[in-house]
């Protein structure tokens, strides 16, 4: 047992100077540091990282260089800098907007004046009550002036029987009336109150009522209304300013006169 113990022990030794002093020693594999990898700091490095820069330098000289680009690239990216650049040059500069002073701001343009409006006055039925009215108005600083047209004039409140179905009923109620003392009475011939009963036009409304009543009193129903004629007359056109204002009453030459103001 002592003797197979030595002959172990002798083996042993025979195969570590061989491993020593006959098979060459292999050098060890250089260090990479990978790039991508971040590096883990150690509980013992300080913030201003002292440690890391000393372990970078260390591994630093077995970092393989980086290799040159090829050929045509640096062309190729000054080119693209250069277009870059004229790009920005030619895009223009927007000028900066001038703000109005306070003093300069333009005030809105005043409300123009209402202008005079074109009145006429009539119409009257001659041209003296014409004439006296226009001068009237001049004594108002008004500009007034005459002018001839046709036109329905009033003529006054008439008093009449509506149309009657014929004309011989017609007759008839004028000649029973005649009989009781009514005169001033006719028949209308034509127009829309043919057949109809005239029983006289009066200036006064007054007059008619009065007229009127007496006709009832004889058992027939008369009807009372302003009655109108066509005719020459006058009117006076002038042009009456902004919040004046006009009567036409006072310019009527008697009652029975109806003056109206109505645009030109």
């Amino acid at each position: 047992m002592k003797a197979l113990f030595l002959v172990l022990l002798s083996i042993n030794a025979l195969y570590l100077g061989w491993r020593m002093w006959i098979v060459p020693t292999e050098a060890p594999p250089a260090f990479v540091e990978a790039g991508d990898i971040p590096r883990l700091q150690l509980v013992g490095e300080g913030a201003d990282g002292n440690a890391a820069s000393d372990d970078l330098a260390a591994a630093s000289s077995g970092v393989e260089a980086i290799e040159p680009l090829p050929e045509g690239i640096d062309e190729s990216l000054e080119a693209v800098a250069e277009v870059a650049a004229a790009d920005d040059e030619e895009v223009a500069t927007p000028e900066p907007i001038e703000l109005a002073s306070a003093g300069s701001v333009s005030e809105p343009p005043a409300a123009e004046a209402a202008a005079p409006a074109c009145m006429s006055l009539g119409p009257f039925v001659n041209l003296r009550e014409a004439t006296e009215a226009t001068a009237r108005l001049n004594d108002q600083g008004l500009q007034p002036s005459q002018r001839l047209s046709e036109s329905q004039v009033w003529f006054g409140h008439w008093v009449h029987l509506p149309s009657l179905p014929s004309r011989d009923a017609a007759i008839a109620i004028v000649e029973d009336l005649r009989a009781k003392g009514i005169t001033d009475i006719y028949i209308e011939p034509s127009g829309p109150f043919r057949n109809s009963i005239s029983l006289g036009v009066f200036s006064d409304a007054a007059h008619a009522e009065t007229r009127a009543g007496q006709i009832r009193r004889m058992g027939v129903s008369p009807q009372i209304r302003d009655r109108y004629r066509d005719s020459s007359v006058y009117w006076v056109d002038f042009d009456l300013p902004p919040g004046m204002s006009l009567d036409p009453t006072d310019y009527q030459a008697t009652p029975s006169r109806v003056l109206r103001l109505e645009p030109c």
